[in-house]
């Protein structure tokens, strides 16, 4: 609405379209506002080509506010908008409007990361596509790159949503870029861009791909053969995207797109495209960007920088970026990336510089079965641990330690997977172990909840034996336990791994190890995920332990357990006389025998 009211305004001043609108005549009869409108906007249709079919399709005007509109348009007449330039206005009117615009469903993007984007593409020349063009922020951002640095841009977009196309052809109209080339429709189902039998390649990309985006197209059945990294699932579209990004790309270009963490390091399909974007050597740089960006949700975010022609001296390795923590806040605390932000991280790119915990190269060979997440291969040497607080690691030290893989030591083996259709029963077989029955470092048995499960022809591999050791695999609290003797059928659940130590690991040794802020540091710089932390078994298959004899082991933990079992034995004595202490206060106030305190409750 207040577009449209924007686009009126603007062609009323201008004398070449002052016979199409007429503000104070849409007013005349009160009654007939939302006729004269529709009348007006038929006659830009006609007049103007560039808004054809615009206006006709927007299903918003077909059930105006007559009496919002008329406030909207005097408001705007008393707004001096040349003075304040249309295109800044009409980006006012996107940051203004954001969280209702984000929570339609809108696709925006922060104006600071389209500026990063812009800044490493250097799109100054030639074509430029952006696929997923929402409100174009992304493809203004790029025409004035190219302007201030004296080039010329042809700038090309596809947007699914019409409400969001025509906006975005205000936009562009009302800040003097109508040239640019925009259409819409489902760039899977319908791409616009077409040569022949393929679709049209450009020289520079950008494509924000839209949060979980679903799709009912058939990757498989495409006429368009854009899919040749693998065929995309329902659930793994961000692939579809990345995938028509590549083949809309020429062999010399260079394109950039923003995906959720869960992009670089699930598996499956996601998997195999991305192993086989590897192998084709084309994927330059990832970089990790900081949580919070966006309006609405605080799901962290990574920009991949894809290079057809990459140089020989970066042939066969990554640039990974870690830039997590590199942001600026504004007054309302609303994270952004500065000016500054923006150039480091343009200028490690641009120059392929290596900067501690920051950035560096990994071989296509060395990557971590296909994980393209940053956060494996540039670590901090900050972290906060539980009960120690702010800690510095020296990482090469750590290096230098001598280690085992934990997998050569132990037996690793899942937990069972409690779904609804297990009910719990006191008087149930098995004894299930769960995430809240973990704490303070002991696995308290007593609170344990019983199931009765009836399909359990294979329930051995889950069956928990005294001395094995329990590691937590979900959420940013990481828990350790090791199992004690008990009695009945004890298994393990799908939130933990369990790791039966055998003769070469002592138990409490590797517990003592993984709680430790060495082992904290390690398995908390292994978790991934986007809404719930998570630790691969491979991941903790592959963590280093110190390689110690079993001899050395029980000696070192046999001193420490009998102090440790001194300590809480004198603490349970001390926790004694401190309430012993404080029940003779109540007994001298004469208030005690006003309460009784149930059995179960003491």
């Amino acid at each position: 609405m207040i577009f449209i009211a924007s686009l009126m305004r603007y062609l009323e001043e201008d004398e070449t379209y002052a016979n199409i609108i007429s503000i104070s005549a849409l007013f005349e009869k009160e009654d007939a506002v939302a006729s004269r409108l529709d009348e007006m906007l038929d006659r830009i249709e006609d007049e103007i080509p560039y808004f054809k079919n615009v206006f006709t399709q927007l299903p918003a005007l077909h059930n105006l506010d007559r009496v919002a509109f008329t406030k909207v348009l005097y408001a705007i007449k008393s707004v001096n908008i040349k003075s304040i330039g249309y295109d800044k206005w009409c980006q006012q009117l996107i940051e203004q409007f954001e969280n209702s615009l984000f929570s339609s469903g809108a696709h925006t993007s922060p104006a600071s990361l389209n500026q990063l984007a812009i800044n490493i593409l250097r799109s100054k020349q030639g074509s430029f596509y952006y696929g997923t063009f929402g409100f174009g922020g992304g493809a203004m951002t790029a025409l004035k790159f190219a302007q201030e640095n004296d080039g010329h841009l042809n700038v090309w977009g596809q947007e699914i949503s019409h409400r969001v196309y025509a906006l975005a052809k205000i936009r562009f109209f009302l800040s003097g870029e109508a040239n640019v080339t925009l259409k819409k429709g489902d760039i899977f189902v319908n791409p616009e861009f077409v040569d022949q039998h393929q679709v049209k390649t450009f020289d520079h990309i950008y494509m924000d791909i839209p949060k979980s985006c679903r799709t009912q197209f058939d990757f498989k059945g495409d006429p368009y053969h854009r899919f040749v990294y693998g065929h995309p699932s329902e659930r793994s579209v961000g692939f579809g995207f990345i995938s028509h990004m590549l083949a809309s790309l020429k062999k010399t270009g260079r394109a950039i797109t923003v995906v959720s963490s869960g992009t670089l390091f699930k598996g499956g399909i996601n998997g195999t495209i991305r192993e086989h974007m590897i192998d084709d050597n084309i994927i330059e740089a990832v970089i990790a960007l900081p949580s919070g960006l966006y309006e609405g949700t605080g799901i962290p975010v990574n920009i991949l920088v894809f290079n057809k022609s990459k140089p020989k001296e970066t042939k066969d390795q990554i640039l990974f970026i870690n830039a997590h923590d590199l942001y600026t806040e504004d007054r309302r605390s609303k994270r952004y990336l500065s000016v500054d932000n923006i150039n480091k991280i343009v200028e490690v790119v641009q120059a392929g510089r290596e900067i501690e915990e920051f950035s560096t190269y990994v071989k296509n060979n060395d990557l971590i079965d296909g994980n393209l997440l940053p956060s494996r291969y540039v670590t901090s040497s900050q972290m906060d641990i539980p009960g120690y607080g702010q800690m510095t690691f020296h990482l090469d030290r750590l290096n230098h330690l001598k280690t085992t893989p934990l997998k050569s030591k132990v037996e690793l083996f899942s937990g069972y997977n409690v779904g609804s259709k297990n009910k719990e029963n006191e008087n149930g077989q098995f004894k299930i172990v769960r995430l809240s029955d973990v704490h303070d470092g002991k696995l308290h048995v007593e609170s344990i909840a019983r199931y009765d499960i009836a399909n359990n022809a294979r329930m051995g591999r889950y069956v928990l034996q005294k001395d094995d050791v329990i590691l937590s695999t979900r959420g940013t609290t990481i828990k350790v336990a090791i199992i004690p003797g008990h009695d009945g059928v004890m298994l393990l659940s799908q939130n933990f791994i369990g790791i039966r130590c055998g003769k070469q690991l002592n138990p409490a040794f590797l517990k003592a190890y993984l709680e430790s802020p060495v082992g904290t540091f390690i398995l908390t710089n292994k978790l991934s995920g986007t809404a719930i932390p998570t630790l691969r078994r491979k991941d903790i298959e592959a963590i280093e332990i110190p390689d110690i004899p079993m001899s050395k082991q029980e000696s070192i933990m046999s001193g420490f357990l009998q102090k440790e079992q001194l300590i809480e034995k004198e603490m349970k004595r001390l926790q004694q006389e401190l309430e012993d202490a404080r029940q003779t206060v109540l007994d001298e106030m004469g208030v005690s025998k006003i309460y009784e305190v149930q059995q179960g409750n003491k």
